[in-house]
């Protein structure tokens, strides 16, 4: 009789325990830092991007619904996410989405300092970002997982004054064989690195200096301007036809 006994409570327990698992989503990691440097444009500062995972441990496909809440970012920025369907606006704060028994999909949130991607960098506000997701099943609202984004821009904006950094700019852009600078005067060096963050080349500047980039594929680059003290004066997008 007592082993009868033990055995039910033994069935209960661990039916019990079956049932909270079916019923478990999570959010890995719980807490995902993530950073870019001004002065680097290989670090990628005008899209910072933290990426997560969430995952249905239940033995069914289930309809959940993620929802952001951005906790603390620096003036000029904006924020947006990422799930197993699609790359979403910075102003979708939720959206649902469904996830089979268990399997596992991403959840990625995205920083744009500049406010949105391949924006201008030049006057953006370094700092500190914060945004919290939480998923919830739909219908089910104990049935919920949360974790932290947090996005680190350092560095300094320009290297010289302000109005002069913004009288530089490429010409022709796009370019085809190659490009000038204009205002170059502060300038003694280029970097070019394509959108993926590697560098192609880097030369030395002087005014009216042709720079060849017959080499190079079509595609979008980014032109990393420095000045006479190794100061990152600015970045423009350059496009490749």
């Amino acid at each position: 009789m007592k082993r009868n006994i033990l055995l039910a409570f033994l069935f209960i327990m661990f039916s019990g325990m079956s049932l909270v698992a079916q019923d478990s989503i999570s959010l890995s990691p719980l807490f995902i830092s993530t950073g870019a440097d001004l002065d680097d444009v290989s670090t990628m500062p005008g899209d910072i991007v933290g990426h997560g995972f969430v995952t249905n441990h239940s033995d069914e496909t289930k309809t959940f619904f993620w929802k952001r809440t951005i906790e603390e970012v620096p003036e000029g920025w904006t924020t947006a996410v990422c799930d197993i369907n699609l790359c979403y606006f910075h102003t979708v704060d939720s959206m649902q989405f469904e996830l089979a028994a268990g399997m596992q999909g991403i959840v990625d949130v995205h920083a744009y300092p500049g406010g949105s991607p391949g924006a201008d960098l030049d006057l953006v506000n370094p700092g500190t970002g914060k945004v919290v997701i939480s998923i919830t099943e739909v219908g089910n609202d104990e049935n919920t997982a949360s974790a932290e984004w947090e996005f680190i821009l350092d560095g300094t904006p320009v290297g010289v004054d302000e109005l002069e950094a913004q009288q530089i700019g490429i010409f022709p852009n796009p370019a085809t064989n190659y490009f000038n600078i204009s205002n170059s005067n502060e300038l003694s060096q280029i970097q070019v690195f394509n959108i993926l963050g590697k560098k192609m080349f880097e030369t030395n500047v002087t005014e009216g200096k042709r720079f060849d980039i017959t080499d190079l594929s079509k595609g979008i680059y980014l032109v990393r301007m420095i000045d006479d003290e190794n100061a990152v004066v600015k970045t423009i997008k350059l496009k490749k036809s």
